[in-house]
């Protein structure tokens, strides 16, 4: 009985006394509906690129090896090349310009030296001089060279000036451009000027051959 009344008491006083408020941790952080336990404000949240920016990957341009580049003089103008007594050049001065033997190097020198540029500038001259030739007294089977324009007065109509540049740039360089465009206003001064100081029509035509010919687009990718 006598453990009974203490149960008893024990009771009613846990029933009287006030509710206390839950015990924390010192130094906790205090959380109420007006706080936002994140930091953030998300009144204002600022614009942020979703992906990163990135450059794209590049490399260094290389020349032809000699073996392309013989090639490509002989496509370009149906079938010459730099010649001396029957030889091809390219092939006679190919170990000079870096070209492996497979015995003392096994891998072609690509770097457009000044002896490259010097003998490029050579084999352009030669063959450009013989196209204009061939196209001139008709012995071309077609022309590679003045296509859009008359081989007798090739610098006669302006607007077949254009196009025939137009024809030129794509065929050696592989770049297309449309009527007008400011890439053709340097290859027609080019052509203007020659044509202005020479008495033969042809070394406008002349001459911006063997620029196409030298130029990196034609040598380089």
């Amino acid at each position: 009985m006598r453990h009974l009344l203490i149960a008893s008491a024990l009771a009613l006083s846990a029933c009287s006394a006030p509710a206390e408020e839950p015990s924390t941790v010192a130094g906790a952080l205090s959380v109420s509906e007006q706080s936002d336990p994140s930091g953030v404000d998300k009144d204002h949240i600022a614009d942020v690129d979703k992906l990163p920016s990135f450059e794209p990957p590049t490399r260094a341009r290389q020349r032809l090896n000699i073996d392309q580049l013989s090639a490509s003089m002989e496509r370009l103008t149906g079938g010459l090349n730099w010649m001396e007594g029957g030889d091809i050049l390219w092939e006679e001065l190919a170990a000079t310009l870096g070209k492996p033997d497979f015995v003392q190097s096994t891998q072609e020198d690509l770097l457009p030296s000044q002896l490259f540029h010097k003998f490029l500038d050579d084999a352009a001259r030669q063959v450009c001089g013989k196209l204009i030739t061939g196209e001139v007294l008709g012995l071309a089977a077609e022309p590679h060279l003045m296509v859009h324009v008359d081989a007798q007065d090739p610098m006669g109509d302006s607007e077949a000036i254009d196009k025939n540049l137009r024809h030129l740039l794509l065929a050696f360089h592989g770049k297309r451009f449309e009527a007008g465009d400011p890439e053709l206003v340097q290859w027609r001064w080019l052509a203007d000027s020659v044509h202005a100081s020479s008495t033969e029509p042809t070394e406008a035509w002349n001459a911006v051959c063997v620029a196409l010919m030298t130029h990196p687009r034609f040598f380089s990718y």
